[in-house]
């Protein structure tokens, strides 16, 4: 401003050396610097700014399903983060900057998911990108590793475990980086309890739940949830509660399904029955909290469970009607032995037709099973969304 003002004083001086035409300029570079200054002493105001205007997005898309009308409202609130990003780092105060930086990166996690259009309601997937999810996928992962660094640097253990989640989540879930998510969690879920920030702990346990899904360890998953779950009376955030009771139901779903290769029907109904108790809470806070759009992605997971539950009493009755072939007591019993004639036997022609029949019934089953099962796992949560698809974890 000194500078500023020094130019101004030499106008007064007969011979002026600004010129006529530069006079508006540096009238311009005055008001700029007026509104950066201003700017500069409100980054926190421009950080909540920025982050009201993501959850706005996100509430509007939990109720509606929709999301183009309120993009240009993402894109102004990315604005505001970023200055009030660059306000922090000028300022030197490290821990505000890392806490924007999170936020930017849950914007790219939005993203990377907003690149698929996904009617859940015909179960169609339309591709309708400007970038591909790769892409977002790599800037929210920069963001978050920075974001770690910065508050590293600050010696907030509680924004760094937030850095931590956001990275799992990416890395982990997003990327197929299955390991070093787990990593990243574990970690996220020591600074958290240091720090003691329910919500965040809550979050990383669901989140070391989920990626332990992921590589197929049922009993750490379930280890992690019973942690979380421990904790959700003290969490203010219910949407958070309500992603691990579709965890949840994930779950005991995957037990289910050992039902196609192992028959323990008695295991797999009650697991069947735990899942849907587990979809009735999670629907409940979507009834209280006024999510249209997820409580119609809750009915949809009922239907799947419908579905599952049709192919394991497919296939129980499927081995009862032909228990004697599986478990022969007699030599009438075995459809294949040793002995062979020439011509066929008609009567162990039908048999092996019944068998195949029946087989082939299963497999029709079993692929209409599989293609709900897929699309099923594309929810808002795990979005992550979100879950997630949806997969959630942006949120």
């Amino acid at each position: 401003m000194s500078r500023v003002t020094s130019s101004f004083a030499r106008q007064k001086r007969p011979h002026d050396w600004i010129g006529p035409m530069k006079k508006p300029a540096l009238l311009c570079c005055l008001i700029f610097s007026v509104r950066l200054a201003a700017a500069g002493d409100e980054p926190e105001k421009l950080q909540k700014q920025g982050m009201e205007r993501i959850e706005q997005y996100r509430e509007h898309f939990y109720r509606t399903g929709e999301r183009d009308s309120l993009r240009p409202q993402l894109e102004q609130g990315e604005r505001e983060l970023k200055s009030s990003y660059d306000t922090f780092i000028a300022k030197g105060d490290f821990a505000g900057a890392a806490f924007s930086e999170i936020q930017l990166g849950r914007l790219e996690n939005i993203r990377s998911v907003d690149t698929l259009s996904i009617a859940t309601g015909s179960h169609g997937i339309n591709v309708a990108s400007a970038q591909p999810i790769e892409s977002h996928n790599d800037a929210a992962f920069r963001m978050f590793s920075t974001a770690r660094e910065l508050a590293k640097k600050a010696r907030d253990p509680g924004r760094e475990a937030e850095a931590l989640i956001g990275l799992a989540r990416t890395d982990g879930l997003n990327r197929g980086n299955v390991s070093d998510g787990v990593d990243d969690v574990t970690e996220a879920i020591r600074l958290a309890a240091q720090a003691g920030k329910t919500e965040d702990l809550f979050d990383a346990l669901d989140l070391a739940a989920e990626l332990e899904l992921k590589r197929g360890r049922l009993a750490a998953a379930t280890e992690y949830l019973d942690r979380a779950m421990a904790l959700s009376t003290q969490v203010q955030k219910k949407l958070l509660v309500y992603f691990s009771y579709r965890d949840r139901a994930d779950i005991y779903r995957n037990r289910v399904e050992v039902c196609t290769t192992e028959p323990r029907y008695g295991e797999c109904y009650e697991a069947l029955k735990l899942a849907r108790v587990e979809l009735e809470h999670a629907r409940g806070i979507c009834q209280d909290l006024g999510y249209q759009f997820l409580l119609q992605d809750t009915r949809r997971e009922f239907g799947d469970l419908d579905v599952l539950q049709q192919l394991v009493q497919s296939q129980e009755r499927f081995l009862k009607a032909n228990s004697q072939y599986f478990s022969p007591k007699a030599p009438k019993d075995v459809l294949v032995t040793e002995h062979f004639a020439a011509g066929g036997s008609p009567e162990r022609g039908a048999q092996l037709k019944k068998l195949t029949g029946g087989g082939f019934a299963m497999t029709r089953a079993g692929a209409h099973f599989w293609k709900t099962r897929l699309i099923s796992t594309t929810r808002p949560s795990r979005f992550c969304w979100t879950s997630t698809g949806w997969r959630r974890r942006s949120t």
